[in-house]
C-alpha cells in the first residue's frame, strides 16, 4: 500500500492518485531521466563550444601534385612502386593559373628512378584543376 501526500491510501501498483492526480515514478525511472538530461545538456554544451567548420583552403599546387600522381599511376609504362619526391616547377615562366609539377618515383620490380611532370590549369571555380599536358619516363 502507498500513501499519497494528500493522505489517501492507494494500492502498491498505483501510478496516479485518483484524488489529487499526483503521479508516482519509480526510482529507476527517475535516475534514467536525470542521466538522460545530463547527457543532453552535455551534448548541447559541446555543440555550443565546437569551433565552426572551416573549409579546407584550395591549394592548386597540392591538387596538381595529387592529380599528377594519379595520372602517373595510370599512364606510366612501368608500374609505380612509390613516390620519392614531388615539387613545383618554376612558376615564373608560366601564365597565371597554370601550374607545372614534377614527381620522382621508383618503378616496381626494376627499381628504376622515373620522373613525371604534369601541367594543370585552374578550371576557374577555385576547386578543380584541368590537366593540360603530362609526361612520364626516364630522363
Amino acid at each position: 500500500m502507498k500513501v499519497c501526500s494528500c493522505g489517501i491510501q492507494l494500492a502498491g501498483n498505483a501510478r496516479r492518485c485518483p484524488h489529487c492526480g499526483k503521479r508516482f515514478t519509480s526510482p529507476l525511472t527517475a535516475i534514467f531521466a536525470v542521466v538522460l538530461g545530463i547527457a543532453c545538456l552535455g551534448a548541447l554544451v559541446a555543440e555550443i563550444n565546437r569551433p565552426p567548420e572551416v573549409r579546407a583552403k584550395f591549394d592548386p599546387v597540392e591538387t596538381s601534385i595529387g592529380g599528377c600522381q594519379q595520372w602517373t599511376r595510370t599512364h606510366s609504362k612501368l608500374a609505380v612502386d612509390d613516390f620519392v619526391g614531388e615539387y613545383q616547377i618554376s612558376k615564373a615562366k608560366l601564365p597565371k593559373g597554370v601550374y607545372k609539377v614534377g614527381l620522382d618515383y621508383r618503378a616496381k620490380g626494376a627499381g628504376l628512378m622515373m620522373h613525371s611532370w604534369c601541367e594543370y590549369k585552374d578550371a576557374g571555380d577555385h576547386d578543380h584543376m584541368v590537366l593540360v599536358n603530362a609526361w612520364s619516363g626516364v630522363e
